[in-house]
């Protein structure tokens, strides 16, 4: 196609339309790194699978949200639903925090749901 080729891709002498190796998502062993290998690690689960609630194969619907007396808004939970939509959308109540990580476009469009 004619796209130089560069070895690195934020160096103010080439062109601003190359073809750059993203190391940011690959892993020591060449593969593709996800979000799940790189921030949780088995034995991080492990450690922590008294409170962690790690919800596989299934899509978050809605983070509901709630006003206190003081007037901030706190994530009580999140709705989920199985990825295929076999199920019904289950409620996961939250004791301390919703960590939000659905990638740049599923993210905010969560965030809009009312």
């Amino acid at each position: 196609m004619g796209i130089p080729y560069v070895e690195d891709l934020n160096s103010p002498l080439h062109p601003s339309h190359v073809c750059a190796k993203m190391h940011f998502t690959i892993d020591s062993h060449g593969y593709r790194s996800s979000t799940y290998s790189a921030f949780l690690p088995q034995s991080l689960a492990r450690e922590r699978k008294d409170y962690l609630h790690v919800c596989a194969r299934t899509v978050a619907c809605k983070i509901e949200v709630e006003t206190s007396p003081s007037g901030q808004r706190i994530a009580t939970g999140v709705y989920v639903q199985s990825a295929n939509g076999r199920s019904s959308r289950r409620f996961v109540r939250v004791r301390k925090e919703v960590i939000l990580a659905s990638g740049p476009i599923s993210s905010p469009q969560l965030l809009m749901l009312r």
